[in-house]
């Protein structure tokens, strides 16, 4: 009997540290549809000009996850646009959507927000290429160490299942 509860332990730690693991890559497929929708956005403000709700839309319409529950969110809260100013919309869809993400990239993604549909389409567009630099920037940094950080992930949950499973045999 306490030989299958120490496996029981040891399999539930080294899920704890595969779902970690599993977590990482789905903060680079988070920085990846974040780039892509704000790609997106400047190419339909530089090119078509168009509105900023018809942006949002195109841009929930191709993205997934956090990103498109972010963009949702946005668009959801158009109707107290009156009462709140896109820039605070903005935040807080980012404060609350996007919580995976680096508190530096959350802070580009915030700024954006204040340049978003308040200035003429060049100015947007290049807010948004700084946004977008910056997103590059930490996703880089995540891709060069989430090879190593997966496996480490994964080793230490399945250590600590060994050790613990070892401690109660």
């Amino acid at each position: 009997m306490n030989l299958i509860g120490a496996m029981l332990i040891m399999l539930g730690c080294a899920a704890a540290g595969i779902m970690k693991a599993h977590g990482l890559g789905e903060l680079d497929k988070t920085y990846s549809s974040l780039i892509s929708a704000l790609m997106l956005m400047k190419s339909e403000i530089s090119s078509r000009a168009s509105a900023l709700d018809d942006v949002m839309n195109v841009a929930r319409s191709s993205t997934a996850g956090d990103t498109a529950r972010f963009i949702g969110t946005v668009i959801e809260n158009f109707s107290i646009l009156g009462e709140k100013s896109f820039c605070t919309i903005w935040s807080s869809a980012a404060e609350s959507c996007l919580q995976s993400i680096s508190q530096r990239s959350l802070s580009a993604v915030k700024v954006l927000g204040g340049s978003l549909g308040k200035y003429e389409s060049a100015m947007q567009c290049a807010a948004i290429g700084r946004c977008i630099d910056e997103l590059s920037a930490e996703q880089k940094s995540l891709r060069e160490t989430l090879g190593t950080n997966k496996r480490m992930y994964i080793g230490i949950g399945v250590a600590a299942g060994l050790i613990i499973a070892i401690v109660l045999i």
